[in-house]
């Protein structure tokens, strides 16, 4: 795609390597912004703050050491991204699973059979809203 539009070959190869390593913290990206809207209804603002900026804290020194220590380069850079995505969305799951005091009585709960319920109809909106984040 990039090629298509006049991006130097250079430039295709490192975007295509970045995203290839980035696509698992892709999912937990859109898994926080989903839990960000599900807390915003709940009343629960300072979660989510408060557990990325221990998470951005935490991703510079990952970039050190992936970059610099570890010598990978700019897949260190595309690493340390998942890392951050993937921590800041399990912790905030853990966090509220452990402290459900923090949301709605009965609106957080592990996963069971009924956490399956309807799936159907939440893929026919999920899917296409990843789609958009993913575009983004």
């Amino acid at each position: 795609i990039l090629l298509s539009i006049g991006q130097p070959e250079v430039t295709a190869k490192y975007a295509g390597e970045y995203l290839r390593i980035l696509i698992p913290g892709v999912w937990c990206y859109c898994q926080t912004e989903l839990l960000r809207r599900y807390l915003s209804t709940q009343g629960v603002y300072n979660l989510l703050l408060k557990v990325q900026t221990f998470t951005s804290l935490l991703h510079l020194v990952w970039l050190y050491l992936f970059i610099n220590v570890l010598e990978f380069g700019l897949s260190g850079v595309a690493i340390s991204t998942c890392l951050t995505y993937s921590l800041t969305f399990i912790s905030c799951c853990v966090y509220i699973t452990l402290n459900k005091s923090i949301v709605k009585e009965n609106s957080w709960h592990c996963i069971n059979k009924e956490s399956f319920v309807g799936l159907f109809e939440v893929l026919r909106f999920g899917i296409p809203s990843t789609m958009m984040l993913i575009l983004e």
